[in-house]
């Protein structure tokens, strides 16, 4: 089994490998099918290609590859370029190398790429291109409520601006049923069907949740989701020294502030979050802070949901562990 550190760019890829005898291999190809292929083709099973996640780019290799039977390792680049210390120059060949040092020393910590299927890719565009034109009516709206504070504001810009705003619009709607014509042909029906179950949450924030955790495999489990939404605040502390805690930077702050609607809704649709809040705000924690909890309790529902397979059970009554132990200690008491 031969690990390959390989650094992708637009146009070509730099690839870094050391044998067994600690021979260096190097090699510089094109980002393009036909050298792809040459290059996989010459390849075991076994072997690993570890790539820093650079988005569209490492498509194409990773797809391939799948299809040759070789493993893909996507490497966060944050976490890359933090496990390095402080590097002296860089360039695409030290950038290989240093792929292939993180991928040997970090082996039990690499996340394989599972593969996308042509569906799932179309729906993850479209989502994309729904979330550009909703900024770009965000910032339309915005200058349509600054020219309203206008003395005086031009009547043929007016026309043109509330012409874009609707077309915008129409865009937007299009796209989304387009998005609910394909959700309905893939598998991610059933998982749509039991994360809309749960009240509050309705069908974007769900999609958001499946694309963000990359269909629950690539965050999965609700604490990694609950990290990377930023609902769980991480502890500061130093010595005796006691902060308050604080989100980490890198959070997905829409997802964020998806899951903080939701909360609100859930809270005022269902008895459960609403008596959760309750007594969270009744222990004297702030409001913000509860809800944080709030759409930490929705994540956690949603994974246990998907994991079960079932929908959001109204009736249903969680038994205290502690009963179950004291029935069974009873019972073994009376035997």
């Amino acid at each position: 089994m031969t690990t390959y550190g390989i650094d992708v760019s637009k146009d070509s890829l730099e690839i870094f490998s050391k044998t067994k005898n600690r021979d260096v291999f190097k090699k510089k190809i094109g980002n393009k099918l036909v050298p792809i292929e040459r290059f996989l083709s010459k390849l075991e099973k076994g072997d690993i290609l570890c790539l820093e996640d650079s988005g569209i780019y490492c498509q194409l290799i990773s797809q391939l590859a799948l299809q040759f039977g070789i493993k893909v390792a996507l490497i966060d680049p944050y976490t890359l370029k933090h496990s390095i210390g402080s590097p002296k120059g860089k360039s695409d060949e030290v950038d290989a190398e240093r792929i292939h040092e993180y991928a040997e020393r970090f082996h039990d910590k690499l996340i394989y790429y599972g593969g996308d299927s042509s569906l799932f890719r179309e729906i993850k565009q479209l989502y994309s291109l729904r979330n550009l034109f909703n900024k770009q009516k965000k910032g339309l709206l915005t200058v349509n409520t600054n020219n309203s504070k206008l003395v005086s504001c031009s009547v043929f810009g007016h026309e043109k601006l509330q012409t874009s705003i609707a077309h915008l619009n129409r865009q937007i709607l299009d796209i989304e049923k387009e998005l609910i014509r394909l959700v309905n042909q893939s598998e991610l029906k059933r998982k749509m069907e039991i994360i809309t179950s749960i009240n509050g949450i309705g069908p974007i924030t769900a999609l958001e949740l499946i694309l963000t955790t990359g269909n629950f495999k690539k965050l999965n489990t609700a604490k990694k989701a609950a990290a990377y939404a930023g609902v769980c605040p991480y502890p500061n502390q130093s010595g005796t020294k006691q902060y308050k805690s604080k989100i980490h930077p890198r959070t997905d702050r829409k997802l964020k502030s998806l899951l903080y609607l939701c909360g609100l809704n859930a809270c005022r649709h269902n008895k459960d979050y609403r008596q959760y809040r309750d007594r969270k705000l009744s222990e004297g924690k702030h409001y913000f802070l509860v809800m944080n909890n709030v759409s930490n309790k929705l994540i956690r529902t949603v994974y246990a949901l998907i994991e079960k397979e079932q929908t959001y059970d109204f009736s249903y009554v969680q038994v205290d562990p502690r009963w179950e132990n004291s029935e069974d200690l009873n019972s073994s008491k009376k035997i």
